[in-house]
């Protein structure tokens, strides 16, 4: 249960962690570009390649951290919701460059950084 408990907390958490990206990046960026979803699925994936790192070859037993960490926190301040929607909108408004712009640079940004998280945490343990 407690396992419950701390991705239910990690997502409460991550959820507001989504919501200040996206309210930051409204104030002070005004796009089309949704850059609040950007940012957070790339420093998401990057985060989540760190502690892939960590939890698979350092801390194996801290299980409901990682439920916290990953599942919780991650899980929720990523969105591959929004990001569909965002895109979706993109094509009905026949942005068709705009949103295939989107799609394979939030792809593969999103990649790239769970990579370089994982390469730089091997690096440091």
């Amino acid at each position: 249960m407690e396992l419950y408990f701390s991705i239910a907390l990690g997502g409460a958490l991550g959820a507001l962690a989504r919501y200040q990206i996206s309210v930051f990046f409204t104030s002070h960026y005004l796009s089309v570009i949704p850059w609040g979803t950007i940012f957070a699925n790339i420093l998401g994936s990057f985060l989540m390649g760190v502690l892939f790192v960590v939890f698979q070859e350092k801390l194996q037993q801290y299980e409901t951290m990682r439920g916290l960490l990953t599942v919780g926190f991650l899980g929720a301040m990523t969105t591959f919701s929004s990001f569909s929607l965002e895109a979706l909108i993109m094509l009905q408004k026949g942005d068709y460059q705009s949103a295939f712009g989107y799609i394979i640079g939030s792809v593969g940004l999103c990649l790239l950084a769970a990579l370089v998280g994982v390469q730089v945490t091997r690096s440091w343990i």
